[in-house]
């Protein structure tokens, strides 16, 4: 657990796989007429947004308790 708490990088992956899943369950399970639910780019740039944020979040974290 130690070996990924260090990597960022690591972690962000993993945070962006699991919301790429959730956003893509969502858009199955609960169909309506909006045809960007299916679209594979649509939901990459919806989990990549949220991922970007946690990623900047725990930058500035971890960089401020270095210093």
């Amino acid at each position: 657990m130690k070996h990924i708490k260090e990597h960022l990088w690591l972690r962000a992956a993993i945070v962006f796989v699991v919301v790429l899943t959730l956003r893509v369950a969502w858009c199955r399970l609960l169909p309506h007429d909006d045809p960007e639910g299916s679209n594979l780019l649509v939901n990459v740039v919806f989990a990549a947004i949220p991922t970007a944020l946690y990623a900047l979040i725990d930058h500035l974290i971890t960089r401020h308790k270095h210093s």
